[in-house]
């Protein structure tokens, strides 16, 4: 059984839940695959379906369900100067095995040494967080043409780390089919460095800090001199209660 095995071997090799771990590589590929039920590490609920070590990587056209903490965590960049990090063509699926704290992808969160980092064309389906930034590159961090649906809080960066922390945000659809999630929230708004070209739908919020929240995009965009070209519109998803990649295909583009 091959989840039993990947569950004894993330066990012994360090208690931290993982199903795959990569440790001082660069230029590593992971492509085509069904990636799914890691465990929790030893002290919380946090364990990562991939998680990666003073490495870089292509993580494309993989699947990633039912995971307990973080799916992808781009946790360190140690020795990577010069290097790209290249997340693309993704499924971040829903989770049977727990309902509370899911995030799609998170970090850097420690030894910010690569270059770029670039998250596009990825779906994040019904998260905690869709990317938890917390640390950037040393050059650029992107994100383009993702899909985030029916995520709690599609981009977030809570950390203080100004200098570190700044991401670019473009071409990007953001849906929500009911109220109450964010769409973008920030602890400085220092930390966006660009976003543009987005679609935002339905209803959602943009916070800056807990102190300030803002629900209309017209008062996002005036508060944040952000977004000035994107727009609040249905993005005509073929299934937009669907779990499957091709669910949010589009019908017709606006």
């Amino acid at each position: 059984n091959f989840d039993t095995i990947n569950y004894h071997i993330s066990r012994i090799i360090g208690d931290q839940g993982n199903t795959i771990r990569f440790n001082n590589i660069y230029n590593v590929t992971l492509r085509n695959n069904k990636i799914h039920h890691n465990c929790r590490r030893v002290e919380d609920n946090n364990g990562s379906l991939i998680i990666g070590y003073a490495f870089s990587a292509l993580i494309d056209k993989n699947t990633l369900v039912d995971g307990y903490g973080t799916y992808f965590e781009n946790k360190d960049g140690g020795g990577q100067t010069g290097r790209t990090t290249e997340v693309k063509y993704n499924l971040f699926g829903p989770s049977s095995i727990s309902q509370i704290d899911t995030v799609g992808i998170r970090g850097f969160n420690q030894a910010q040494y690569t270059s770029y980092q670039l998250i596009h064309n990825n779906i994040f389906l019904d998260k905690t967080i869709g990317i938890n930034v917390i640390g950037s590159p040393a050059i650029e961090n992107i994100f383009y043409n993702n899909t985030f649906v029916d995520c709690a809080i599609d981009i977030n960066q809570p950390s203080s780390n100004i200098d570190g922390g700044k991401f670019s945000s473009y071409n990007n659809i953001f849906y929500h089919s009911s109220a109450g999630n964010s769409f973008i929230y920030l602890y400085s708004l220092l930390q966006l460095k660009a976003s543009d070209f987005n679609i935002y739908y339905d209803s959602g919020n943009w916070i800056l800090n807990p102190n300030n929240t803002m629900t209309s995009l017209s008062d996002w965009k005036s508060n944040s001199g952000r977004d000035l070209n994107s727009i609040s519109l249905n993005p005509n998803f073929l299934n937009a209660s669907g779990t499957s990649a091709s669910d949010f295909k589009r019908s017709s583009y606006v």
